[in-house]
């Protein structure tokens, strides 16, 4: 009826509890073993995307930075890849404004900038806009790099008449040409019996009264256009001669200074130079402070080859017929621009005013009108407006130096 335990029996359940032991102990070192190698996953896969997002904003800084830099300025990329001290082959080649490394996070990203290859076998000199760069991010021991090649975005006028702030046409003005359109990132007013030919875009409200004539879109609230800043200075590198306002003058390419009290038709009163008479001496003219012309020098056989930029304000009156010495560009304002009369021009150039720009009596333009519409430190102009007969006819095309005018907009080309 019972049964008892023998030696033998005693000794087989020992080997089998040593064994189930045995086989719980080696289960659970596995599972231990899997748990560990799952935890150090997930920590190196944590700190792999860590390691991602910590070098997109590297490159976001590295763009905002790019942007900051470039915003309005001339062909100075290469400035960036030669880093904080403007020299080549150094140890902060390529390091932007905010350093080598930045600790970011869990971690920390650095950021390198360099040239592509153009062609033109200088790694710090940039001559098609176009660079690369390269952003690390770093956790622990793990590295993750974002390789892009981005290029500054120069701004290029499309419409006839671009204007930051608000802008009025009255009159019978005419603007005319395949980009005849006219575009304000403010207030639009439109009134009397203008004929536009191509669009009216506002980035606020288009206001309409009278009987105006407009072939294309009329658009409130519209897309805004970044207007880079309008700076004499970055201009300043096409002057023939500079008349400056104790003045001298400085003929460029002689090398020369000179204290005339004329100079090709040009004299100085007070802050302001002035040419009155009706014979003008071609060249880019930089003056320092106001520049009025109220002659009628050129004529429609023989125009008047200038580029007039001042770093004040430019008056134009009378009746000149000018076309632009340096390419494309006629006038550059560090102020304000107003023209009157009749000056008749035949040109594709621009016209730029870091202030406001006014427009009246019956001139002749062809090419594109550009106001920054900056604060009212001039007195000459205050408010943007085209009135009376004016005809400014634009089809585009127009070339550098304007194409090295930035808006501070960066468009990617590869990202990997």
């Amino acid at each position: 009826m019972f049964q008892f335990l023998t030696d033998n029996n005693r000794g087989s359940i020992l080997i089998y509890t040593i064994v189930i032991i045995a086989v719980l102990s080696m289960i659970g070192a596995t599972f231990a073993t899997i748990i560990t190698f799952e935890y150090g996953h997930a920590d190196w896969q944590l700190r792999w995307v860590q390691a991602y997002y910590i070098a997109e904003a590297g490159m976001t800084q590295g763009c905002s930075t790019l942007k900051n830099g470039v915003k309005g300025s001339g062909d100075n990329l290469g400035n960036f890849v030669m880093g904080p001290d403007g020299e080549p082959n150094t140890d902060d080649d390529g390091v932007l404004s905010f350093g080598p490394n930045v600790d970011f996070g869990a971690g920390s990203f650095n950021v390198r900038i360099a040239d592509n290859d153009d062609g033109d076998g200088d790694n710090f000199s940039d001559n098609d806009d176009i660079l690369m760069f390269t952003s690390t991010g770093v956790v622990g021991n793990v590295e993750r790099t974002i390789n892009v090649t981005l290029t500054a975005l120069p701004f290029v006028p499309n419409f006839a008449i671009i204007s930051d702030g608000d802008f009025e046409i009255s009159g019978n003005p005419t603007i005319a040409g395949d980009n005849g359109t006219v575009f304000t990132n403010n207030d639009l007013t439109i009134s009397g019996s203008p004929d536009i030919s191509q669009d009216a875009l506002a980035g606020g409200n288009v206001n309409i009264s009278g009987h105006p004539t407009i072939g294309g879109t009329i658009l409130s609230d519209s897309f805004t256009i970044p207007i880079p800043p309008v700076d004499p200075q970055f201009y300043r590198g096409n002057a023939d001669y500079e008349l400056r306002s104790d003045g001298v003058v400085f003929n460029v390419s002689a090398g020369t200074l000179t204290y005339p009290s004329e100079f090709n038709g040009w004299e100085l009163h007070g802050s302001e130079w002035r040419l009155s008479g009706n014979t003008g001496y071609d060249g880019t003219y930089y003056i320092e402070g106001d520049a009025k012309v109220s002659g009628s020098p050129g004529s429609e056989a023989n125009p008047w080859q200038v580029t007039i930029i001042a770093t004040g304000s430019i008056e134009i009156s009378g009746n000149p017929n000018m076309q632009p010495k340096t390419p494309d560009l006629l006038f550059v304002a560090g102020r304000d621009i107003k023209i009157s009369g009749n000056p008749n021009t035949s040109y594709e150039g621009v016209i730029l005013a870091h202030e406001q720009i006014r427009i009246s009596g019956n001139p002749s333009i062809e090419g594109a009108i550009i106001a920054e519409d900056a604060g009212n430190i001039s007195s000459s102009v205050t408010e943007n407006k085209i009135s009376g007969n004016a005809t400014i006819t634009y089809n585009g095309g127009l070339l550098p130096p304007l194409s090295k005018i930035y808006t501070g907009q960066l468009g990617v080309l590869s990202w990997h």
